[in-house]
């Protein structure tokens, strides 16, 4: 429902935030929007201003807006940073139509080599697909921090993480030196209802729009890490909120329809709340159009999938890798915490500050990984590759 609060009273952005996710799921329900006027681009941002943001705890007024948002974006009138406004689902990040689950069964046929495997699989197809379509419109989207040139990279070096295999491995300590490594064995990721918290507790402890427990840690983690403290409660939420595409990309197959459209469609709401917290003035053009793009390209990436995992070599090996934030600048997901510390802060990063901070988060993250991904043969991790 709706939150409800009097005039009087000052609402918080979280408030505001999370009865326009309330409006924006409602929204999407009606079989056709009531015949009522609808909001323009520049009444929308005006009622986003301090002065008037409380007339959205109305009932009335929130879906009033939230059926004009979705009218303009319906019509190309509402940009996500680029020069051109998005002209198809994997640029429009509003459209709650992101689903790269691909009908593949490629890992299930007779092994005939990583190039056979590569040009029939699903995946890799649907990721390539994805990656003509989003450099195609670059205008809609193109950042510093992410460009057209480092998304083919990214594409690249997924494509080629299995190739170059190193077997005997050379390092500081040696030649061979894996051999006198024992063999691994993680624990495995995948929910266990015998070992896993209740959900209602986890629900409750970690709240999130969708009721799905893989939300809590992914997609808050990095956002409370990184100036949540210090900035506002709503904006922080709908950062978080808006990263769900990465949920998706890295979840889908495990998701049931319910869960899924509810992830696609938290999401929307969030880039639409974003959109206009940008439009009027609560956050920059350099933290909306960035985290745009960087939306776009993780979208790209969530394609991907290593089909080729049950004929790898077991261990620990080296394999094709060309730097450590090739594509880990993407699908490490460290712009979400940039863009709250932005926020909290008020400061940008260039280029170069971003690569560095990535780098960083490469090897706290693929450390800490380094042996569930190992026995998983995750190749998408750079430290494993680089052994």
């Amino acid at each position: 429902m709706i939150s409800k609060i009097s005039p009087a009273v000052r609402p918080t952005l979280l408030q505001i935030y999370l009865s326009w996710v309330d409006a924006w799921l409602l929204s999407a329900k009606e079989p056709q929007p009531p015949k009522e006027p609808l909001l323009t681009l520049d009444e929308l941002s005006s009622i986003f201003q301090d002065e008037n943001i409380h007339k959205l705890m109305n009932h009335k007024t929130i879906l009033q807006a939230t059926r004009s948002f979705r009218n303009h974006n319906g019509k190309n009138m509402i940009s996500l940073g680029g020069t051109q406004p998005p002209s198809n689902d994997m640029t429009d990040l509003f459209s709650e139509t992101y689903d790269p689950q691909s009908d593949c069964n490629c890992d299930k046929t007779k092994p005939k080599g990583s190039t056979h495997r590569q040009l029939t699989c699903g995946a890799i197809n649907g990721m390539v697909s994805a990656t003509e379509t989003v450099l195609h419109t670059q205008d809609e989207w193109h950042t510093d921090l992410f460009t057209a040139p480092k998304l083919q990279a990214a594409v690249d070096e997924l494509i080629l993480a299995n190739t170059d295999l190193q077997l005997r491995l050379d390092t500081c300590q040696g030649p061979s030196t894996a051999d006198l490594i024992p063999k691994v064995r993680a624990p495995d990721r995948r929910p266990n209802p015998g070992v896993d918290g209740n959900a209602i507790i986890g629900n409750q402890l970690y709240p999130t729009a969708e009721q799905i427990k893989i939300c809590a840690d992914a997609k808050y983690f990095g956002v409370i890490a990184c100036g949540a403290g210090i900035c506002d409660e709503g904006l922080a939420r709908a950062i978080a909120d808006s990263c769900n595409d990465i949920l998706i990309g890295d979840y889908c197959e495990a998701a049931d329809a319910k869960g899924l459209k509810l992830l696609q469609q938290v999401g929307g709401a969030a880039m639409a709340f974003l959109k206009l917290c940008n439009m009027s003035g609560r956050i920059t053009d350099w933290q909306f159009s960035n985290l745009a793009a960087y939306m776009i390209q993780c979208r790209v990436l969530g394609y991907f999938r290593d089909h080729e995992r049950p004929y790898l070599p077991d261990g620990i090996y080296g394999s094709h890798m060309t730097g450590l934030g090739v594509h880990r600048h993407i699908d490490v997901a460290a712009f979400h915490g940039v863009m709250t510390a932005s926020v909290a802060t008020g400061l940008e990063c260039c280029e170069k500050d971003f690569m560095r901070l990535v780098d960083a988060c490469v090897y706290v993250n693929d450390f800490v990984d380094f042996r569930g991904d190992t026995m998983r043969k995750q190749r998408e991790n750079v430290l494993l590759r680089g052994s």
